[in-house]
């Protein structure tokens, strides 16, 4: 009985470590904003990765590479899209 008890104190501690994990991650999105061409979030300087949000969840920053012709150009170093952000 002990050994049930332990593995059900086990579990449910586990579980309450997802919930907490899942609750984060909810408050993360809900601080995201979609601006332009990447999503933002309030006191963060660097943008996230629209591709990798939309389609995995990952918040992945993009890599400032600086002025193009066109615009502002960021990269994604994951799903190595690129981003320009017109001028």
């Amino acid at each position: 009985m002990q050994l049930e008890a332990q593995s059900r104190e086990e579990k449910l501690k586990a579980l309450s470590i997802e919930l907490s994990i899942t609750k984060e991650k909810l408050e993360f999105a809900g601080t995201l904003a979609f601006h332009g061409c990447w999503y933002i979030c309030d006191g963060d300087p660097h943008p996230f990765c629209m591709t990798c949000w939309e389609t995995k969840k990952l918040a992945v920053h993009l890599h400032d590479v600086g002025e193009v012709g066109s615009g502002y150009r960021k990269d994604c170093l994951t799903c190595k899209n690129i981003f320009i952000d017109k001028m």
